[in-house]
């Protein structure tokens, strides 16, 4: 349900850049990628950058462990 710019925005996210790393990273102004950002927190349903990374992590690894058998 992200367009192409928003994975690739939520990629350098994930990875931890900064909003102005991201703009200079995808050639994009800061405020472009805040409005992007925006429209990710809405899509997802969080708040914040973390929630993004949270709700990464629930949607697409959590469920690929088999938490009956790992240990941490």
């Amino acid at each position: 349900e992200l367009t192409p710019r928003e994975v690739e925005v939520t990629q350098a996210l994930a990875r931890g850049l900064s909003t102005a790393e991201i703009a200079l990273e995808l050639s994009l102004s800061r405020w472009t990628v805040q409005d992007h950002l925006k429209r990710i927190y809405e899509k997802l349903g969080v708040s914040s950058r973390g929630g993004v990374v949270a709700r990464l992590y629930a949607d697409v690894f959590h469920p690929r462990l088999d938490v009956t058998t790992t240990t941490f």
